[in-house]
């Protein structure tokens, strides 16, 4: 057992005020006495024992009557002499009260400390110095340390297994100064605001400002510090709005101090400031305006440095003057339960001058956990090495490094041992694969041997890279850092409040664990990963982090300086703006997962120059959704069988400014989006730059790809559910369709899911009554003389109703399958029916409670889908409208000159593969050309485009003369204008003859000749390119541009012959309406509670697949179901038939086909029955041939595997069901056959998809045969399967394909086709896969 020794020797060095001619003569007798206790106290001292040294022995008061700052020094030193005597631990412990520390006694030193003005205040003074410790506790006892003075409050120098415990401390009079806005009001016409100054802060007024001041020294009666109004320096002035839990900063020019007329002094602490003219407007009732010398740090607020083993657990940090609590070159440091917050009572709310906890060159691990942080005037948490600049390579092994930033300066950055790596300013990279080098001696360090404070000499063991002498923009191009100080980082369950900066900077190469902490309304981005070469020089790249379980609330605030604030910001700093290529980044392996993000405004997570980040888990929420729910029906009277929509209106916040995509990604290698749940209302967007698409794996579905920032927002709410109050009279489906069941009195209504809450809908009453309780006169009869098949848009029908009613009639026109709302079709109060759009409706006429409606099918072969050879870059459909031969383009803000490539509509043509690209003549006419304006740089074009940075495009620009050109190759870019006497011209046909390597620009008017502008050089266009136009602005003036009689051909034709040929039409060809014959039910005789189903043959002279065919199942007592299923679960006994209305592929629907009618006898029982929730359930499928009952069909989902694929359920169903192929279970698997069907517990599914990915880098893979059911091919299915040389296809049609199903497949691939495969679907297979990425060489034969 340790023994433990308590030393109990008091002198008396604590001192009145009233003692002060007795000072030196006390600090005299302190010496002495120091003197003799050091010849007496090792008789106290044993191996294992530990020593209590109680501080008031040594005349600390904890009345807070005296001046503890010497009689604390000696217990210290006291505690240092039993270490040295051979105690195995010191705890130096302050019996519970409150401790005053005046300035003038307290401990000074000359220390450097990072990221302050050290070198102009080298002398540091410190309340609480541990210096040249080992094995030190200071235990408060829950004692409050009182600081007095300009000072730093505590260090730990030197030392060793120091751990301090169980204290606050605060400042009497803080050196951040505040008012806060009590009234506002106006006096003799002019506007005045009154605020409250704590007691804590004594001021004078002086003139139109007021002079601060600290507490007087009572030794000298002379103050610590004076400044005034905004204090001096400063940049910034912070706001702290209590109601909303947020601080921001805001300029100098909104502080209170500006625009004054007068200052009156209401009493102590109150004062009234009358303003010349308006009030800054940064003032609020409530408002905290927080001021300080914010542009010049004096010191650090607390200081670890040069030590080893430090923990901190249970302190209270109230204050800290000048920076924050900094870790410097210091190793295993720890943070327990320690608070950076407001005191109550102590009337300031400033916690810190600047930072919280900054480390600037930590080793080992560095645990901040439990912690709480506000108030803050800077960031919480900021944890970086240092970057010294690389200033002169003097030899092999020789440098001269530099401090840059005028913050930094004056200590050692380098220690024998440590190990150092090297890395350029311009892109963050290392050019020896982050070599590192050992340092071999310290041959000066800052200050020494003539060194300025910021330049050292180190000599290293290795030899070193001759390029370190390289430069960049006339300055030294390389950085080195002391990787050895790079520490393994906690910071766990934290929280972080009223902050106007970042909440955590952290940037190392080791290990990183940011976990369970709860983020509240930083002022900037919350989280901020940097390494910093040109501004800060705050260095480390990241290599292991991982961002678990936090929750975030991102706040919309206001801005002062960043555009962003998003919740994770990635943002290296480098001379020169630059970040390296997509292949290279500087940061790798951060996980973000798990996470809550409340946001109410910005960016999820913008990261630049990241390799391997992945993003999974995570829930993103508006932080106020503001959702507003409505419901509304037409009728609420309904006989039993009828049917109507319950339409929902709902409406709330959406977040669209440009900054709110939820997604950046800029240069970024491996990004993985999977797994993650998004709000409504919010930009679903994944904005991507400087990398390809094939970077981002997004598993996400709601998250699409985007160029640009400029994207739409969801709709505020998104999937809404309805609900009945009594399902037995009124069933309500997953669209709102109501179907009256039985007669009585029920409630429907809307609802939204938020966040795990339900918003509902008031609910609606409606009243269900039988049929045969319609009065005679409200029967309705609906007439119409013309056949009810549309097929133009505008074209009208006239319908008739019979009624002998007085009521009033109500025509409508409704959708045929839901019964709600219809884009398709338009009725007026006459009975009057105007086609509009493919669809089918129901035409419905009610009075009182007799309705009756007629399906009308509209099928307008026109199509207005976009020809399948155009795509579209950065895609705005609001900007643009097409028509067959012509689209017009509004020209919105944007640019694709050099960097800038932020152009939207820019549309492409995809060159046919018979033309040779080598060969090649292209013609447009624009309407509306830009004409020559100064101040503004509008632009339309004609490109053969190769990417953004690789193009040749000739048009008119509003900034140059004539005809004008741009050749831009690998992002550098030639703008060359032509001849100023078009400068007028409006319209021109372009064209562009592509011979070789070599472009001819040409251009005619209406009527003209053609006439040549120049040649130019096509070598950017090497390989694979389009044909595009496009049409921007300098700010939007609502101007349109249309290009028309566009032409494509080979090179062989001249302009004239070229135009003689047809246009290119913008849109498909036209679509052929479908068929449907030979409908027959699978019965001829029911009874209640089966399942009727209909067979037909679907047909399609433009072989296009079917699409969603609707049926109508017609009762014989006039009731009428709608399914999008050929089934229907039989309700009323009588007769029922069916009628099949055929839709393809494009949604265009067929005539209608009608069954035969077939018999339906009741069950037994004259009750109907209740449909079951699986309809289809109780199919005569279910009995064996035995005549016993089968298992039930496998679930959706159900994965099975045969041949070595694993396949998955994707629709349950007796005979109907399907499945896709999923995944290749044997990597090693050289042949994989996709049959027709498979089978599962004697139920047959045909096999209609290859999911995205199923086969992706499947290297061994060679032959491939995909069955006959096949209909649609995954994005990436058989990516990078580069020995993939055999693939048959055995469908009559070509399957739908994903963008990069096929590519990276083998270069001579050869496909083979089912010899039923016509003509016309061949070719729609090839251009299908060459557009998911096959190579040229594949060649195509058909199956003899």
């Amino acid at each position: 057992m340790k023994q433990q020794c308590i030393i109990n020797k008091k002198w008396g060095v604590g001192m009145k005020f009233s003692k002060l001619k007795k000072a030196s003569v006390c600090f005299l007798t302190f010496c002495l006495m120091a003197q003799s206790f050091a010849g007496g106290f090792t008789a106290y001292a044993q191996e294992d024992a530990g020593v209590v040294i109680d501080a008031t022995d040594y005349g600390a008061d904890p009345t807070g009557e005296e001046d503890s700052a010497q009689a604390i020094w000696t217990a210290f030193e006291a505690a240092k002499e039993a270490s040295e005597n051979g105690t195995k631990s010191v705890t130096v412990s302050f019996p519970k009260g409150e401790y005053h520390i005046y300035k003038d006694y307290a401990q000074t030193r000359e220390y450097h400390t990072s990221n302050t003005n050290s070198i102009e205040n080298p002398t540091k003074t410190i309340g609480l110095l541990i210096e040249n410790q080992e094995n030190f506790t200071l235990d408060g006892n829950g004692s409050l340390f009182m600081m007095h003075g300009n000072m730093m409050a505590l260090a730990v120098v030197h030392s060793k297994n120091v751990t301090l415990k169980n204290f606050s401390w605060d400042f009497g009079v803080p050196t951040v100064t505040e008012m806060t806005v009590t009234g506002m009001g106006t006096e003799d016409g002019k506007e005045y605001t009154d605020f409250l100054i704590p007691a804590c802060y004594p001021h004078e007024i002086e003139g139109n400002t007021l002079v601060w001041y600290s507490e007087k020294s009572p030794y000298t009666q002379e103050y610590y510090w004076t400044q005034r109004g905004h204090h001096n320096p400063t940049y910034a002035v912070v706001g702290h709005q209590p109601d909303g839990e947020m601080s921001r900063n805001y300029y100098v020019s909104d502080g209170p101090f500006n625009g004054v007329s007068s200052i009156q002094e209401l009493d102590d602490t109150h004062i009234r400031i009358l303003y010349s003219s308006a009030r800054p407007s940064m003032q609020q009732i409530g408002t905290v305006i927080e001021l300080a010398a914010n542009a010049h740090r004096q010191t650090a607020g607390a200081f670890t440095w040069e030590s080893e083993n430090v923990t901190a657990r249970n302190v209270n940090v109230h204050y800290m003057h000048g920076f924050g609590w900094l870790m410097q070159m210091s190793k295993d440091v720890y943070y327990y339960d320690c608070n950076l917050m407001p005191r109550e009572e102590s009337g300031h709310i400033t916690v810190s001058f600047a930072d919280g906890l900054h480390a600037s060159g930590a080793a080992g691990d560095l645990v901040i956990e439990n912690c709480n942080f506000s108030n803050t005037h800077d960031d919480p948490i900021n944890l970086h090495g240092t970057f010294t600049r690389v200033e002169q390579r003097k030899d092999a092994h020789t440098l001269v490094l530099k401090y840059i930033h005028n913050q930094q300066g004056g200590f050692p950055q380098f220690h024998v041992g440590d190990k150092t790596a090297f890395f350029t300013r311009d892109t963050l990279e290392s050019t020896d694969h982050e070599t590192l080098y050992t340092v071999a001696e310290v041959i000066s360090n800052p200050g020494e041997n003539g060194n300025d404070l910021r330049t050292m000499e180190i000599r290293f063991e290795e030899e070193l890279p001759e390029n370190l002498s390289d430069q960049v923009g006339g300055q030294p191009k390389y950085v080195a850092e002391n990787v050895t100080y790079a520490p393994k980082v906690t910071i766990k369950n934290c929280t972080f409040a009223n902050v106007p900066t970042r909440g955590i900077l952290c940037t190392t190469r080791n290990p990183v664990l940011i976990e369970g902490n709860t983020f509240k309304n930083m002022s900037m981005a919350t989280i901020f990963l940097s390494n910093d070469s040109n501004d800060w020089y705050e260095s480390g790249p990241i290599r292991d982090m991982t961002i678990r379980n936090n929750e975030f609330f991102v706040k919309s605030i206001g801005r002062t300086s960043w555009e962003y604030a998003p919740a994770v910001y990635v943002h290296p700093v480098t001379k020169g703006g630059g970040l390296p290529s997509a292949d290279n980044p500087i940061h790798k392996n951060i996980t973000i997962e798990g996470n809550t993000f409340h946001m109410d405004t910005d960016t999820v997570v913008k990261a630049e120059s990241v390799e391997n980040l992945t993003i999974k888990n995570n829930r993103v929420l508006r932080m106020n959704p503001n959702i507003v729910l409505e419901a509304s029906i037409s009728r609420t009277n309904l006989l039993v069988g009828d049917t109507q929509t319950l339409k929902a209106t709902a409406d709330g916040k959406v977040q669209n400014q440009p900054v709110e995509n939820i997604y950046e990604f800029t240069k970024c290698k491996n990004v993985i989006l999977e797994g993650n749940t998004y709000d409504d209302g919010l930009k679903q967007y994944a904005v991507l730059s400087g990398m390809p698409d094939e970077n981002l794996t997004n598993r996400d579905e709601k998250i699409k790809i985007a160029y640009d920032r400029n994207q739409p927002a969801s709709a505020p709410v998104g999937a809404i559910g309805y609900e009945s109050s009594d399902t037995d009279i009124l069933t309500i489906d997953q669209n709102g369709k109501i179907t009256a069941k039985k007669p009585g009195k029920a409630s429907v209504s809307a609802y939204y899911i938020w966040n795990d809450e339900k918003i509902s809908s008031e609910p609606i009453e409606i009243t269900v009554a039988d049929r045969d309780s319609i009065p005679p006169e409200d029967v309705v009869e609906i007439k119409c003389d013309a056949d009810p098949y549309l097929t133009r848009v505008d074209e009208t029908l006239t319908f008739q109703a019979e009624t002998e009613s007085s009521k009033e009639l109500i025509w409508s026109v409704e959708d045929f399958l839901t019964g709600g709302e219809t884009a398709a079709a338009t009725i007026d109060e006459n009975g009057v029916l105007t086609a509009k759009e493919n669809g089918i409706v129901w035409v419905s006429a009610q009075t009182g409670l007799g309705s009756a409606r007629i399906a009308v099918v509209i099928s307008i072969p026109e199509s207005e889908n976009r020809n399948e050879s155009f795509s579209v870059i950065r895609e705005d459909e609001a900007s643009y409208s097409l028509t067959n031969d012509e689209i017009r383009i509004q020209m919105k803000t944007g640019d694709m000159f050099e960097n800038n490539n932020s152009v939207k509509n820019l549309f492409l043509y995809q060159i046919p593969e018979e033309l040779a690209k080598d060969n090649l003549r292209a013609v447009i006419k624009v309407d509306n050309l830009p004409v020559r304006e100064n101040g503004q740089w509008d632009t339309a074009c004609l490109l053969l485009y190769k990417s953004d940075d690789n193009y040749i495009s000739v048009g008119k620009k509003s900034h140059y003369d004539g005809i004008a050109t741009v050749e831009e190759s690998n992002g550098a870019g030639t703008e060359t204008g032509g001849d100023a006497a078009q400068n007028q011209m409006a319209s021109a046909y372009l064209g562009l003859y592509k011979h070789g390597d070599v472009v001819s620009v040409d251009f005619k008017e209406e009527g003209g000749a053609w006439q040549h502008v120049r040649d130019v050089s096509a070598s950017m266009l090497e390989g694979s390119y389009q044909i595009g136009f496009a049409a921007w602005a300098t700010n939007e003036r609502e101007k349109t541009v249309t290009f028309s009689d566009f032409h494509v051909g080979s090179g062989a034709m001249s302009y004239e012959q070229l135009c003689e040929q047809p246009a290119i039409s913008f849109f498909e060809s036209v679509n052929s309406a479908p068929t449907a014959q030979n409908a027959v039910l699978d019965k001829s005789s029911y009874e209640t509670g089966e399942t009727a189903e209909v067979t037909y043959e679907f047909a399609d002279e433009d072989l296009d697949e079917e699409g969603k065919s609707l049926y109508c199942f017609i009762y014989g007592n006039g009731i009428m179901e709608v399914t999008d299923e050929p089934r229907i679960l039989l309700t009323y006994p009588g007769t029922v038939l069916c009628e099949v209305y055929p839709v393809d592929e494009k949604g265009m629907p067929g005539r209608k086909a009608v069954t035969a009618k077939a018999t339906v006898k009741a069950t037994g029982t004259s009750e109907i029955p209740d449909p079951p929730s699986q309809p289809g359930d109780q199919n005569q499928d279910h009995i064996n041939g035995n005549g016993n009952e089968k298992p039930n069909a496998p679930s959706d989902g159900t994965i099975i595997e045969e041949g070595g694929v694993c396949y998955k359920i994707t629709k349950t169903d007796a005979k109907n069901g399907t499945a896709a192929a999923v995944a290749l279970v044997n990597k090693k698997q050289t042949k994989i056959t996709i049959p027709a069907s498979i089978e599962k517990d004697g139920y047959a599914f045909r096999i209609t998809a290859i999911e995205s990915q199923a086969f992706a880098k499947a290297g061994k893979v060679k032959t491939v045969i995909i069955g006959e059911n096949v209909i649609t091919i995954g994005k990436s299915a058989f990516f990078n399967c580069k020995k993939l040389k055999n693939i048959t296809f055995k469908g009559k049609k070509a399957p739908k394909m994903g963008a990069k199903a096929w590519k990276g497949i083998a270069k001579k691939c050869k496909i083979t086709v089912s010899k039923k495969m016509s003509a016309k679907q061949l070719k729609k297979l090839k251009k299908a896969i060459k557009k998911a990425g096959a190579k040229k060489g594949v060649s195509y034969k058909k199956k003899k």
